[in-house]
């Protein structure tokens, strides 16, 4: 039988396919309306997107040992070290892993880049949150903030008490990274509520 050739990029492996109003669409634009706030560029994004696939690989993978590991720097060889240390950092905090420490990993990434996966790591936890509540179909996300608060709206139907907390249980590493309290709501409740 001849071999088939896959035609794929480099930065397909770790790609969503499927669902494309998923957690890394919503942490895609949460992490946009953020931007002024963490002042990471568009590179980053794609970073974020990559992080985010990766903690979907871990998700699936379970229990993820060495082998997974090793898939997860094979589907990475394209990015720097630096890049794919970031990205694996990431989805290791967002999957509650413990990041290998075997060879000082978190210590060879420089201090942006642990900011980095701070960020990441707290805008894909937010937006998994986001997306189990709206069933991958977040809406429109506004964002405004002062010294003090972050506060996140989301567009559509009123939330009920239970879907809120869902996503307030989530906030924790976006109000530690971001150093404001998180204010989460839903347009739909705000309208109910006038």
């Amino acid at each position: 039988m001849p071999a088939v050739a896959l035609k794929t990029s480099p930065r397909a492996a770790f790609g969503l396919t499927t669902q494309p109003q998923s957690c890394v669409d919503t942490a895609g634009r949460l992490f946009a309306a953020l931007a002024p706030l963490h002042r990471l560029g568009g590179k980053d994004e794609a970073l974020l997107a990559r992080a985010g696939a990766g903690y979907r690989f871990i998700r699936a993978m379970h229990p993820f040992g060495d082998n997974e590991r090793s898939l997860m720097r094979i589907a990475l060889a394209d990015l720097s070290v630096a890049e794919s240390l970031v990205v694996q950092a990431c989805a290791n905090c967002v999957a509650d892993l413990g990041f290998e420490e075997e060879r000082g990993t978190w210590s060879q990434l420089s201090d942006d880049d642990q900011r980095r996966v701070l960020w990441f790591s707290a805008v894909l936890r937010l937006a998994e949150s986001i997306d189990a509540v709206r069933h991958r179909n977040a809406g429109a996300i506004h964002v405004v903030w002062t010294d003090e608060v972050l506060h996140i709206e989301i567009d559509g139907a009123a939330w009920s008490e239970h879907d809120i907390e869902r996503v307030r249980g989530r906030r924790a590493a976006l109000e530690a990274i971001s150093e404001r309290m998180v204010i989460f709501t839903s347009s739909g409740r705000r309208r109910g509520a006038a």
